[in-house]
């Protein structure tokens, strides 16, 4: 997937702070989709009949977006694409929050392997 990010095309660019904080409140799940729209269709009630047998893994949107919250992460991976009843988000926006946070994690590294090369 090509992303286009040409920095000729931006303005008001600044640092994004986002990190850590918000990618460990993130939890990964292992699922079962059951859809409901198949039920509705269907015209029979969500009973689990209808449920993806495979085991997919990711994210609830509503928890995403629960994170995102808390952390103050404002961002514009939330989209209903044209259905208010289908909360959805972009994965791929989770990356910026995951270099900062890499980045943080090898700042406290660098800290910690300099006090024990000190000793």
């Amino acid at each position: 997937i090509t992303g286009y990010s040409d920095g000729r095309d931006k303005t008001n660019i600044d640092d994004f702070g986002a990190g850590l904080e918000f990618i460990t409140k993130l939890r990964p799940r292992r699922f079962n989709w059951d859809v409901r729209d198949l039920y509705t269709e269907a015209g029979i009630d969500r009973d689990g009949s209808l449920m993806a047998p495979q085991i997919e893994v990711g994210f609830v949107a509503q928890e995403v977006k629960e994170a995102a919250e808390d952390t103050g992460y404002d961002w514009a991976g939330f989209t209903d694409e044209g259905n208010p009843n289908r909360m959805a988000y972009t994965p791929g926006k989770f990356i910026p929050a995951m270099v900062n946070a890499i980045k943080e994690l090898a700042a406290r590294n660098a800290v910690l392997e300099a006090a024990v090369l000190r000793r």
